[in-house]
């Protein structure tokens, strides 16, 4: 199963970022430990949106 989300960062900015995953509890916990050069600097995020798929490309 492939999920495509939807993340908000809770700092002042409300930045959004959108991306895809296979595992989103561990690709949430990357994006919070500063471990993506796109999000790092906004963190913490939550997840807003999240819908799951049967293959990577549909996702």
């Amino acid at each position: 199963m492939y999920s495509t989300y939807i993340l908000e960062s809770l700092d002042s900015r409300k930045r959004r970022y959108i991306g895809w995953t296979a595992n989103l509890r561990s690709r949430l916990r990357s994006h919070n430990e500063g471990n993506s050069a796109a999000t790092g600097k906004y963190r913490p995020w939550k997840v807003k949106i999240c819908v799951a798929f049967e293959s990577m490309q549909l996702a």
